[in-house]
């Protein structure tokens, strides 16, 4: 990757700004490899020296939404195995309970059965 100097130089035509092609082959160029980290600075600078650029106003938005989406997913590695710790032992345990209280209705259930059939006798 190009290193991309502090202070770009900006051309100025007919009284618009426009960035050199250096910045703009970068930003292409992490596009098409996928670095959106590198892609969003270089939007990022882009629109600073050019603000009317279309390419980066069109890419700036899919840039943020791949920007959340790497966040969740480093979210998600670093927090879905400490939940799991958590679900897996409570799941048994709601899974013991339900055991439980079927238990206790069978048993409810053998009681009423045994009581009519005393009754009966």
């Amino acid at each position: 990757m190009l290193n991309v100097p502090e202070e770009t130089p900006v051309e100025l035509t007919d009284n618009h700004k426009i960035a050199p092609m250096e910045v703009s082959a970068q930003f292409l160029f992490a596009v098409m490899n996928k670095d959106y980290k590198v892609a969003q600075k270089l939007c990022d600078k882009l629109l600073e020296l050019e603000p009317e650029n279309k390419i980066c106003l069109d890419f700036k938005e899919v840039l943020l939404n791949s920007s959340l989406l790497d966040a969740m997913k480093v979210a998600m590695k670093t927090l879905l195995p400490k939940t799991i710790l958590i679900v897996l032992p409570l799941m048994k345990l709601i899974k013991m309970m339900k055991k439980v209280t079927l238990m206790k209705m069978m048993n409810q259930k053998v009681i009423a059965l045994r009581k009519t059939v005393v009754t009966t006798s």
